[in-house]
C-alpha cells in the first residue's frame, strides 16, 4: 500500500481504500473530497463470501429506497414449460470462456468434482444451476422463462428482503425495497408473488408456509426472521392473512370498516413484510378516498391522508416494476360509483 498513489492528491503513503477496491487514499479527507468524482464509478455492492450462504452481494455504502442497483441481461434462458437441454448446452458453449466460468461458479448442490468433458455430465450440471440459480420471469404476451444472470443470480434469499426484482424487456431490474446500510447483505425473496398474480390471503407467509415455498431451492432459511421470530410473529402473520381475506367479501361490511381493516393490514405489513406494503397502501388509499367521497368531507387532514397513501403507493409501484405501475394506474381510475 505504501507504494500506491492517492487517487485524489497523488501523494504516497496510502492508508485506506474504498470498499470497492478501485481507488485508494492517503486519508479520510482525500476520500471525502474525491467522492463526488468517484461515486458514479463506485459499484453499490461487491460479491464476497457470506457466512453460511456461500457467495452473496454486500452493500459498499448506504443505499436509498428505490435505487436501482442491478440492470442485467441473462446469460442463459430456458423455457419453463418446454425446456430444451440440448439447446441449453449449445447456448452455454457459445458464450465466452469468462462467462462460462462465471456460470459454473454459481451454486450447485452437488459439491463434488466432475468430468465436465462428458456432455451428459455437463448438461446435468447446467440443469442444476438453472434450477437453483435462475429467476423465473413473466412478461406480458411472452413465454415464461428461467433466466440465469452472472450478478443477480448471486443474490441470496431473505424472508424480509431489502431488494425487489422484476423483468423489463428481457433484463432483470433490481431495486432497493428498504434502506440498506453499508456492509449489509443485499437480499431478495425467492418466493414473493408478482402483483399481477397475487391472491388475497397469501401475503405475509407464516414460518411453515415459507419453508414449504423454499423446498425447491434445497436449503433451510437461516435469515433473522426464521431464526428469531416465533409464535407471536406467526400470530400476526395469520392476522394479516385473515384481514386480507376479509376484504374479499365486502357485501356485509361498510367502507369505514373496510378502511379500518386496511389500516391494520398496513401496520402489520410495515412490521412484518415490506413486499406487501404496496397492496396494503392501495387498499388504504382507495378506501380512504371513498370514505371522503361518501361523507363529502372537506377536512384537510382527510385529504392529506388520502394524498399520502397515494404518494406512498406510487413510490412502491415504481420500485416493484411495470406490473405494479399498471395496477396503480388501474386503481387511480377507479371511482366509488363503479365499485
Amino acid at each position: 500500500m505504501a507504494d500506491l498513489e492517492c487517487s485524489y492528491c497523488n501523494g504516497t503513503g496510502v492508508v485506506r481504500s474504498c470498499t470497492c477496491g478501485l481507488v485508494a487514499y492517503c486519508g479520510k479527507g482525500c476520500q471525502r473530497s474525491d467522492w463526488r468524482r468517484h461515486k458514479s464509478a463506485c459499484p453499490p455492492f461487491i460479491a464476497r463470501p457470506v457466512p453460511g450462504k456461500g457467495r452473496g452481494l454486500v452493500a459498499t455504502r448506504k443505499l436509498s429506497l428505490g435505487l436501482t442497483v442491478i440492470r442485467e441481461d441473462p446469460v442463459l434462458v430456458v423455457s419453463r414449460q418446454r425446456p430444451n437441454y440440448d439447446k441449453l448446452l449449445a447456448d452455454f458453449l457459445n458464450l465466452s470462456k469468462e462467462t462460462r466460468i462465471g456460470i459454473l461458479k454459481l451454486y450447485d448442490f452437488v459439491n463434488t468434482a466432475e468430468d465436465l468433458s462428458d456432455q451428459n455430465k455437463m448438461i446435468a450440471k447446467l440443469k442444476r444451476i438453472v434450477e437453483i440459480n435462475s429467476i423465473e420471469t413473466f412478461e406480458a404476451d411472452q413465454e415464461a422463462t428461467k433466466n440465469v444472470y452472472l450478478t443477480a443470480s448471486l443474490l441470496n434469499h431473505d424472508c424480509k428482503p431489502n431488494l425487489a426484482w422484476h423483468p423489463v424487456q428481457g433484463k432483470i431490474v433490481v431495486n432497493v425495497l428498504r434502506r440498506v446500510e453499508k456492509g449489509e447483505e443485499l437480499t431478495v425473496s425467492y418466493f414473493v408473488q408478482s402483483v399481477g398474480t397475487y391472491e388475497r390471503g397469501e401475503g405475509c407467509p407464516t414460518f411453515i408456509q415459507r419453508r414449504e415455498r423454499l423446498v425447491r431451492y434445497r436449503f433451510d432459511c437461516q435469515c433473522s426472521i426464521c431464526l428469531e421470530e416465533g409464535v407471536a410473529d406467526d400470530h400476526k402473520r395469520r392476522e394479516f392473512q385473515m384481514l386480507d381475506l376479509a376484504q374479499e367479501g365486502t357485501e356485509s361490511q361498510g367502507i369505514g370498516e373496510l378502511l379500518s381493516i386496511a389500516e391494520r393490514k398496513l401496520e402489520l405489513a410495515q412490521e412484518l413484510d415490506d413486499q406487501v406494503i404496496f397492496l396494503a397502501l392501495i387498499d388504504c388509499w382507495k378506501l380512504s378516498q371513498f370514505v371522503a367521497d361518501l361523507t363529502d368531507s372537506e377536512d384537510l387532514a382527510v385529504a392529506h391522508q388520502v394524498a399520502q397513501y397515494k404518494a406512498e403507493a406510487a413510490k412502491f409501484a415504481h420500485i416493484l416494476g411495470p406490473c405494479a405501475v399498471q395496477a396503480f394506474n388501474k386503481f387511480d381510475c377507479l371511482q366509488l360509483e363503479t365499485v
